[in-house]
């Protein structure tokens, strides 16, 4: 179950998997994935390097690399998250590689890389074939999908719709490439989405109850002036 105030986890490991790049690279084609960090983000809404008060801060994930993906693995029983970070590639130039979509999952299970046969990137006919999935499994885990670069809201479960709305990320390298994503949506997103609707439907049923009361109360000649 997710912990109160966290949108997902908590996971003992999360991987970004880059799906399609700056450069329109996707599938096979994709040789690594373009960012030199990924990390989680806790309630403060925070990357570690960016938190005023360090110790509110989740701990610095364990990285690796491998295939078109990044695993952040987490100590202990895992942490929960509000949204991710990343940093753009260090090397100069590689803004090419950037990941322009990308899907984020989370796991309890234990992946074993092996030869990293198991990490091997497809080739694909369209770069979002891979991306409506919610559950895989990759690597001998299962992962349950907590993210993508753009999202709205479900009609149930899952709460999450994932988008394929492809981004551009900093040109900056590096930490100065830092871009982060929240699952935190505006109060206000909220209320339009959710409350708005339910009141306009039940402003709307109260005009029918009280336009059929008045016509059969009224007279008739009353009732159809």
């Amino acid at each position: 179950k997710t912990t109160a105030g966290y949108a997902f986890g908590p996971f003992k490991h999360y991987r970004l998997e880059v799906l399609l790049t700056r450069n329109g690279s996707f599938g096979s084609q994709i040789v690594g994935p373009g960012v030199s960090e990924f990390g989680i983000i806790g309630l403060n809404g925070c990357s570690p390097h960016g938190s005023i008060y360090p110790r509110d801060a989740l701990p610095q994930p364990v990285s690796l690399s491998t295939g078109n993906s990044m695993v952040a693995s987490y100590p202990g029983t895992g942490v929960a998250m509000t949204g991710w970070y990343l940093h753009t590639g260090k090397a100069e130039n590689s803004e090419d590689v950037d990941p322009a979509f990308f899907s984020v999952w989370g796991t309890n299970d234990t992946p074993y890389l092996g030869d990293g046969s198991c990490a091997v990137v497809s080739n694909v006919d369209r770069w979002y074939d891979n991306a409506y999935a919610y559950e895989v499994d990759w690597c001998g885990a299962k992962w349950t999908k907590v993210g993508s670069p753009s999202w709205t809201y479900g009609q149930g479960d899952p709460f999450w719709e994932w988008m394929l709305l492809t981004i551009s990320l900093p040109l900056e390298r590096g930490s100065e490439g830092l871009s982060t994503f929240l699952l935190k949506p505006p109060w206000y997103r909220y209320v339009l989405y959710w409350v708005a609707g339910d009141i306009t439907v039940a402003f709307g049923n109260f005009l029918a109850v009280g336009s059929a009361i008045c016509r059969g109360a009224l007279p008739h000649k009353w009732a159809h002036f």
